[in-house]
């Protein structure tokens, strides 16, 4: 079987993370190649290409999306793919389209949806045209129960039998077996006797930054918070937490292929979003061995069940209560082994073959219509 990948990007977000596992997950008996709507850069691109996938890199400038589609359906038809998967907007707008146009010669398309919200669920004008756009996919994954929930409350009246929940995987031995770093290796800001916070995720308004640097100032000055990751607030934050005077406080660590590494050195892991799909970075805390704490929001509460300490990340005062709460040595070697526990259900093993079981099955149907047809 050969398969097209499609995505917005190879930036540092979990879904461009989880589609390169994915990817290097598979053996001889599927192979795969990746568009993607950006100008070439490295991130992931080299683990890619070291692996004998093709990568195609592209532009996603508003100007572009007509070049966009033309490059993909020659990409397409000259790939000769038994199967795209899609993942992210505007892919998912793209390969709709191109199946529209070309319904008949067109492989199988399959998307997964990431996110129990984005912006254009917000926007009533949008419902109609999603309804289209999804209307054409062979079949639609969700990262979550939730997400698939929402999803369907979106778009009304479906065909419940091309949906399907198949939660992200990790590749757990990564994040179980690494090894930690000095603190003060980190960042010269802290400490090996501080208290080391960790948030990882990009500098976007469902990450909610600015509520995690409130908390800090609610927090004694041993502890100490490294954000990890890139995105377009990140001028935003950086200023805020300069009016915040907790420049001495909080550091950027930037993009990391070492999260794995980071982790362990880590006292606790916040994940303060407003929204989530399902949470990669919980899976990776909990198989790394590393307490917790979350926003009590679906797709959180689904992965790390008891084993984590929620709270509202609208406030400021409780998101610092949670994490000290969550440090104290009444039940938190209890909390971690519950963790690593149930990390062994979200391996990316069983995402692989889950993925590989619902792509044949699609293939083999397509390629039955097609036979008859002829």
């Amino acid at each position: 079987m050969k398969v097209l990948f499609v995505c917005d990007s190879l930036g540092s977000g979990g879904a461009q993370k989880l589609l390169v596992d994915f990817a290097l997950s598979f053996d001889n008996s599927i192979s795969c190649d990746f568009v993607i709507l950006e100008k070439e850069t490295d991130r992931y691109s080299s683990l890619l290409k070291e692996a004998g996938i093709n990568v195609f890199f592209l532009s996603n400038k508003m100007k572009s999306h007509l070049f966009n589609i033309k490059k993909i359906n020659e990409i397409v038809k000259k790939g000769e793919y038994d199967l795209i998967h899609v993942n992210l907007f505007p892919s998912t707008y793209y390969l709709s389209l191109l199946k529209m146009v070309k319904r008949d010669i067109f492989p199988p398309i399959v998307m997964t949806e990431h996110s129990t919200d984005n912006r254009r669920r917000h926007i009533i004008l949008f419902k109609p045209i999603e309804k289209v756009v999804y209307s054409y996919y062979d079949h639609i994954v969700s990262i979550s129960e939730q997400t698939q929930n929402n999803l369907l409350e979106w778009l009304g009246n479906t065909n419940i039998n091309k949906y399907s929940v198949i939660e992200n995987g990790v590749n757990l031995s990564h994040y179980s077996n690494a090894k930690p770093y000095l603190k003060s290796d980190l960042t010269d800001i802290v400490s090996d006797d501080d208290i080391l916070i960790g948030m990882i995720g990009s500098f976007t308004p469902q990450k909610n930054h600015k509520n995690m640097v409130k908390a800090m100032s609610m927090l004694p000055n041993n502890y100490k918070l490294a954000l990890v990751g890139e995105g377009p607030l990140r001028k935003e934050i950086e200023d805020y937490i300069v009016s915040e005077n907790n420049n001495d406080r909080i550091a950027f660590l930037g993009y990391r292929e070492d999260i794995p590494s980071i982790i362990k050195t880590l006292d606790i892991v916040v994940l303060p979003s407003l929204w989530e799909g399902f949470g990669l970075i919980a899976v990776e805390t909990m198989a790394a061995g590393v307490p917790i704490a979350i926003s009590n929001v679906s797709g959180l509460r689904e992965v790390v069940g008891e084993c984590a300490l929620a709270f509202d990340p609208n406030k400021p005062s409780e998101i610092a209560h949670i994490i000290e709460s969550a440090l104290e040595i009444k039940g938190k070697e209890r909390r971690i082994q519950q963790g690593i526990v149930i990390a062994q259900q979200f391996s990316i093993e069983r995402m692989r073959d889950r993925y590989l079981e619902l792509f044949k099955k699609i293939v083999d149907s397509d390629n039955k219509v097609n036979t008859n047809e002829a």
